[in-house]
């Protein structure tokens, strides 16, 4: 019976046999293709997301570029003699517009009797498709 027993202690199981033929072996075939797998999808979701965001970025300039064009358009303006009636014209190479009417909706207040109010309403062009709209602006003018 002492003979078998060495026999015994030698003996290994299939599962340990494995598992020490791949810790030899390395990488398996499959374990790098789920690698290139997972990389591809990766490099398949970047364009896309680098195109939203260089959109995201010009639509966001689009916007600030007009916003300055109405701010200098009203500092212009408000500098000059405003009259009633309707100007346009094109700035930094986008079309505006200013409308302007007399307000009789608004009581005269007693430091506003020397003056006038105009309802002004100034739009500008951020792209083809979107307009910036500065709708109601009160403006006090000398008569």
């Amino acid at each position: 019976m002492s003979a078998l027993r060495p026999e015994r202690a030698t003996r290994e199981r299939p599962a340990a046999q494995a598992l020490r033929r791949r810790d030899r072996s390395g990488f398996v075939l499959i374990d790098v293709l789920v690698a290139v797998g997972v990389l591809a999808v990766l490099g398949a979701m970047l364009p896309a997301s680098i195109v939203a965001t260089r959109q995201s970025v010009e639509r966001s300039e689009a916007w600030f570029h007009a916003r300055l064009v109405a701010e200098t358009l009203i500092a212009r303006e408000l500098s000059g003699t405003i009259g009633s009636g309707i100007r346009n014209g094109r700035l930094d190479g986008r079309r505006w517009t200013i409308s302007s009417r007399p307000n009789n909706r608004l009581p005269s207040a007693a430091p506003l009797q020397s003056r006038r109010l105009l309802d002004v309403r100034l739009t500008v062009e951020v792209s083809a498709t979107e307009t910036l709209v500065v709708n109601t602006l009160r403006v006090g003018v000398a008569p």
